[in-house]
């Protein structure tokens, strides 16, 4: 029971952290793209 429990929140954990890292990425992608359409 405990290990399910530590591999859930392990696995949570991971995965709000890689959001959280990719948010700005992401956000700077699509501001790049726009100002890409807004040049031409």
């Amino acid at each position: 029971m405990w290990n399910a429990i530590v591999i859930a929140e392990m696995v949570f954990t991971s995965t709000m952290c890689a959001a959280i890292l990719a948010l700005p990425f992401i956000a700077k992608a699509k501001h790049t793209s726009i100002e890409e359409t807004e040049n031409e």
